[in-house]
């Protein structure tokens, strides 16, 4: 029984970063028929995946002419078949982090999901949306006439068009990092950022950023840690030595008082004397917070502080820096856009506090 092909990794990114190379050179003429090919995928609302699909499938045909193109998985006696999903997930996705160009989608296992997991082979997808019918016809007969010199042409038209979106939305982002105008007041502030955390908290993303701006508009140095990673604090205030001074856990679900306990442990085993619990979700529920903060100073030696809003969180933020009000209002906007940034925030995120920030700039001086 004649086996599947099994594709070399190291060859099959060496094609991806020649097809990068031939992508970049200004010399080299790139076939506008798969620049206009790549194009149409692009505009396959919906089935963002299908650009990673067809990337795949080019650099299996480029990496050996004898691959089916259509192929999904390989199967035991189809001598043409290959795993398409392997080739994504370990040459295609690391090899386009690190050359510079967009797939369809930002997942490290981007083809374990439908249609593209079950179906044997490309042409055999049967759960195409209507509208979607005449982008998967098209598919499917390109890549059934894919030679492996055609293929090299695609991969180079794909890089480069995908390199030029990833450049669009580099420049998208770093313009919504430029935040504006000063706030005119705490309370106003509070406000806008009360709304922009709750009206999509992110898993929590945007609460943590909002908690590490403030200090970091106070003139302390943070660390933010991402959604899910481990441990018990969220967000770091060091002191001057590089040693933690505070730990902040920010809920943006209802918190419970075992939250309180666990922050203050956090921050007990990490040598901090203090300890924050930001509880954004409370709504008009409380804590009982004098029993917790009597618990978390008896049984870990913590200072507990828990803040039910922005206001309550920049305040206390304030408190521990040595900077004036003027300072931390003014940083406040940079500093959360840093941090929406950092924690790997939504592009909406970022545009939306933008256009926070763009009307306190437009808006005339007090006393203008």
């Amino acid at each position: 029984m004649r086996m599947p092909i099994a594709i070399a990794p190291d060859d099959a990114v060496r094609e991806l970063e020649e097809a990068a190379r031939l992508a970049r050179d200004p010399s080299h003429d790139l076939s506008d028929l798969w620049l206009d090919r790549v194009a149409e995928l692009e505009a396959w609302k919906g089935n963002k995946l299908a650009l990673t699909a067809f990337a795949t499938a080019a650099l299996a045909k480029a990496t050996d002419p004898a691959v089916d193109a259509l192929s999904l998985i390989d199967r035991s006696g189809d001598p043409r078949s290959y795993n398409a999903r392997l080739l994504a997930r370990d040459v295609l996705v690391p090899s386009a982090h690190r050359l510079g160009f967009l797939l369809g989608t930002p997942g490290p296992d981007p083809l374990a999901g439908s249609p593209w997991f079950g179906p044997e082979r490309i042409d055999e997808i049967d759960k195409w949306r209507p509208a979607a019918k005449q982008y998967a016809d098209n598919l499917v007969g390109w890549l059934a006439g894919l030679t492996q010199e055609s293929a090299r042409e695609a991969l180079a038209a794909l890089v480069l068009r995908r390199s030029e979106a990833l450049q669009r939305a580099l420049e998208k982002r770093k313009a919504a990092l430029v935040t504006g105008g000063e706030v005119a007041s705490l309370g106003e502030l509070s406000r806008a950022l009360e709304s922009f955390v709750g009206r999509n908290p992110e898993e929590g993303r945007r609460g943590a950023a909002a908690a590490a701006a403030a200090f970091a508009a106070a003139g302390r140095q943070v660390v933010a840690r991402p959604v899910h990673d481990p441990g018990q604090v969220d967000v770091d205030v060091m002191d001057r030595a590089g040693l933690l001074l505070i730990g902040i856990e920010v809920k943006q679900r209802p918190a419970t008082a075992q939250d309180a306990l666990d922050i203050a442990a956090g921050a007990h085993a990490g040598g901090a004397a203090t300890a924050i619990l930001c509880a954004f979700g409370q709504g008009a529920l409380r804590l009982p917070d004098d029993q917790l903060v009597d618990e978390a100073d008896g049984e870990y030696g913590v200072f507990l502080h828990i803040v039910y809003s922005a206001g309550d969180l920049i305040r206390l933020a304030s408190l521990t820096g040595e900077v004036g009000r003027p300072t931390i209002l003014r940083e406040f906007s940079p500093a959360f856009s840093a941090q929406l940034e950092g924690l790997g925030c939504s592009r909406e995120a970022l545009d939306q506090w933008k256009s926070v920030t763009d009307r306190w700039e437009r808006r005339e001086p007090l006393g203008g």
